[in-house]
């Protein structure tokens, strides 16, 4: 007996389920790079802000200009480390939004699949319970030819 249409595209809504898991997934991972980069971000701006206290207390005590030199360079290496971490963050936002649209892509898919399946199962049973209720027809108009007298 050939199989129904609805257990033919049991395989392809596994298939297709499997992928939008996959992108699901992605997606999970990119916007873990993206929250990790974030809380990069803020730690550097805390410990930016903690090093520039630094130097303003060195500076009410008196500081020499090679330490203020070194003070400004840090500084400088940290505004430029804030700088590339704010484009870091751009890149995963990016990276976000192009993995979002692919797992909506892959979703759509297997709602697809899933309305079709069932629309197949809903045909199907209609089929079967037309099917069961010809026989049951059948078989209780055989049992009444049965039951009638011979008119002979």
């Amino acid at each position: 007996m050939a199989k129904k249409r609805s257990q033919r595209f049991k395989k392809l809504h596994r298939l297709i389920q499997g992928r939008e898991q996959e992108a699901a997934q992605a997606l999970g991972r990119s916007q873990q790079r993206l929250l990790d980069s974030k809380n990069q971000l803020t730690a550097l701006h805390d410990y930016r802000t903690d090093y520039f206290q630094q130097l303003q207390k060195q500076g009410e005590q008196g500081i020499t200009g090679q330490m203020l030199n070194s003070y400004q360079g840090f500084l400088n290496q940290l505004d430029v480390a804030i700088e590339q971490q704010h484009k870091q963050i751009a890149t995963f936002n990016e990276e976000c939004d192009t993995m979002r649209r692919h797992w909506l892509i892959r979703r759509n898919r297997t709602q697809v699949i899933e309305k079709t399946m069932q629309r197949f199962d809903q045909r199907e049973q209609v089929q079967h319970d037309r099917r069961e209720q010809r026989e049951l027809d059948d078989h209780s108009l055989r049992n009444h030819n049965r039951k009638e007298p011979s008119s002979s």
